[in-house]
């Protein structure tokens, strides 16, 4: 039985940020992959390297996420003392990275990051977290449609998806069928 270079606790890892600072560990012989850097003088074993990862990436928000709340934020403040505007409120879907025990309320301490405007919105995927009772989909596209479905009424109005690597792609599924959807409704 084989076991990724990432599962060995024997292995020399970096530890890699991209743009977003975003961080994650990375075998010492692989080649860096586009996108990402790593982090000048920090090497060891996954303790190490986990433990640098855990003090330093403290907001797992996306750089662009947080430079984006911190303008309206400002901008908010700015209108304060001319007329007090109420934000419509904006549902972030949390999608979870893949793997039996990834739970999205993993999100849910986001919430005393993010304005009150700002409703956080966790996805459980079937098999996983509150949800671990009911069978895993295991085709990607009835995954996706499962999540449109399910979570229609959040994405009525002001919606945002964020997911965390499988997360990611799911969320990606997500926007591009209700892209197609909407395409074809009426207002």
């Amino acid at each position: 039985m084989s076991t990724s270079c990432l599962d060995r606790e024997d292995e020399t890892f970096i530890v890699l940020v991209n743009h977003e600072d975003q961080y994650s560990i990375w075998p010492h012989w692989k080649a860096v992959p586009g996108g990402w850097t790593a982090v000048e003088a920090v090497r060891g074993d996954k303790k190490t390297v986990l433990a640098y990862v855990e003090s330093n990436w403290t907001d797992m928000r996306p750089k662009s996420l947080r430079d984006w709340m911190q303008q309206q934020e400002q901008q908010v403040a700015g209108e304060r003392g001319r007329l007090m505007v109420m934000r419509a409120p904006l549902s972030l879907l949390c999608l979870p990275c893949a793997g039996a025990s990834a739970s999205a309320t993993m999100y849910l301490r986001w919430r005393r990051f993010l304005p009150p405007w700002v409703r956080v919105v966790p996805v459980e995927l079937p098999g996983r977290g509150a949800r671990m009772g009911e069978a895993f989909v295991e085709n990607f596209d009835a995954l996706v449609a499962r999540i449109c479905a399910e979570q229609a009424e959040a994405m009525r109005g002001d919606f945002a998806i964020f997911g965390h690597s499988m997360g990611a792609l799911l969320a990606q599924g997500v926007v591009l069928t209700g892209s197609m959807a909407r395409k074809t409704m009426h207002p």
